[in-house]
């Protein structure tokens, strides 16, 4: 890293102190549109340089004790699948455009997840196959991404809660809770949730052919919640919280 030690040094440019691990990872990961994102924005002074700089420290954070092998695993898959240059980028453009450090972060969990293949998708059982459990591919990994480059940070995080409060809906220790209320609708132009069509309240009591949009997390979105949460099994400590904020 001789080539930076001139840039680093300049205190005024607040390059983080864990510069050379972060393009370690990076290249071990073979993201080179990252490295050059980064390595450009190292040589510049500009405030968005500076952010930028801020956003992968936080991403970094998320997976900095990732094995080795593991990233190497990882550049080795996007190199038989020829997608290096896709990843990189989708990850690039992820991290550039988060107007916030917690995007930053919750891009980094999900990389973290994946790169330990603890990013499961629960397949759907069908008229024509059976359901199953699954790793997400490179294809999903660059949706999430994306899904994660548009929607805003609030909905994100809310989505997370909104999940955990249907999935434990029926369970005995939430039964008392009011609901959580999100419009997840905000949602919808991503992969993490999917409208269907039910019957309204008033048409289960009272018989009838009310129906209504309702909307349930598809497995992608289950994915991406659980990667979130990593105690989503049993949830204790958010009842806390839930009960607080309805």
């Amino acid at each position: 890293m001789e080539e930076l030690s001139h840039v680093v040094n300049v205190g005024e440019l607040h390059i983080p102190e864990n510069i050379e691990a972060i393009i370690s990872f990076v290249q071990n990961t073979d993201m080179q549109p990252l490295l050059i994102g980064i390595r450009t924005a190292i040589g510049m002074r500009s405030l968005s340089d500076r952010w930028f700089l801020r956003k992968v420290s936080r991403f970094y954070r998320e997976i900095e004790n990732v094995p080795q092998a593991k990233q190497k695993a990882f550049a080795r898959k996007l190199r038989s699948e020829g997608k290096v240059q896709r990843m990189g980028e989708a990850l690039l453009s992820c991290i550039e455009r988060a107007n916030r450090e917690d995007k930053a972060a919750i891009a980094g969990k999900v990389f973290r997840a994946y790169l330990l293949e603890e990013l499961i998708v629960n397949e759907e059982s069908s008229a024509f196959s059976v359901g199953g459990t699954r790793q997400v591919t490179t294809d999903e990994l660059d949706r999430i991404f994306n899904d994660i480059e548009v929607s805003y940070v609030g909905d994100l995080q809310n989505f997370v809660l909104w999940f955990l409060d249907v999935s434990l809906r029926n369970t005995q220790s939430w039964k008392n809770l009011t609901p959580y209320h999100f419009d997840v609708s905000k949602l919808t132009q991503t992969s993490f949730v999917r409208q269907k069509v039910g019957l309204t309240t008033r048409a289960y009591a009272y018989g009838g052919s009310d129906f209504e949009l309702k909307y349930a997390p598809t497995p992608l979105g289950t994915a991406f919640a659980k990667v979130m949460i990593p105690s989503i099994e049993n949830g204790h400590e958010f009842l806390n919280y839930l009960s607080k904020v309805n």
